[in-house]
């Protein structure tokens, strides 16, 4: 299945969010958009795709969802593949690409913009 739009997932998404140790970027930025689109273009389950999307937040942040109301949901497996490939391109980046995966620890925006 093709990537979904990040506006028409539904309420009963999936979602992941991961974060970098700092801001990425233009060209990093490029990749990580080019790395996600073709994670979530090729997200299976059980030989089902799995409707996806991700979108990022002041070059440093991923939120990627599933829809959990279509054919294929992520299950244990596509979860762990999915996590294997973000942390193979996390290895392909000069820059740190992502904390820890499933970090606790989350950039605030502060009012006058500062991360």
């Amino acid at each position: 299945m093709s990537m979904i739009n990040w506006e028409d997932v539904p309420p009963q998404g999936r979602l992941w969010i991961f974060t970098a140790s700092s801001p990425w970027q233009a060209d990093q930025m490029d990749m990580v958009n080019r790395q996600l689109s073709m994670l979530c273009h090729g997200w299976t389950a059980h030989g089902e795709s799995v409707a996806a999307s991700f979108t990022t937040v002041d070059h440093r942040l991923i939120a990627l969802t599933a829809d959990e109301s279509a054919l294929a949901n992520a299950s244990g497996c596509s979860i762990d593949n999915m996590m294997g490939q973000l942390k193979s391109y996390h290895k392909h980046c000069t820059q740190t690409f992502l904390t820890e995966c499933m970090s606790t620890s989350v950039p605030i925006k502060q009012r006058h913009g500062d991360v």
